[in-house]
């Protein structure tokens, strides 16, 4: 038997991260057309995770969001912040409902909903 030790797990945490968040750039840009900054989804990685969104799928909807949006969601969308102040929804549910409520504003989000949210 073995032992993991803390600063393993936070060594294998964060090449992990960094993976995905290579892997997030490459899809959400190949969806947009265009490249995406890994600083940027960096950025929004840290925005999904202070309002509790941590399950990779969702995750990555939320950058596709940000990238869409131009940058953090409640700054350059403000209605968006009712909707990430909502005690009541789960995380899937932030952003499915995200997802609408940019459609219903006239975004197209098509090619980037990865939730299965939108609906024509």
């Amino acid at each position: 038997m073995f032992v993991i030790h803390r600063d393993q797990i936070e060594t294998f945490a964060a090449q992990r991260r960094e993976a995905f968040e290579q892997s997030a750039a490459a899809i959400v840009g190949e969806r947009l057309g265009r490249a995406v900054a890994q600083a940027d989804v960096r950025a929004s990685v840290d925005r999904a995770l202070r309002c509790r969104v941590d399950c990779e799928p969702e995750v990555l909807q939320w950058i596709a969001l940000e990238q869409v949006a131009g940058g953090a969601l409640g700054e350059r969308w403000p209605w968006a912040l009712a909707i990430l102040e909502d005690a009541q929804l789960r995380p899937i549910g932030k952003v499915r409902t995200l997802v609408r409520a940019a459609a219903d504003r006239g975004h197209d989000v098509r090619a980037i909903d990865f939730v299965g949210a939108w609906k024509p």
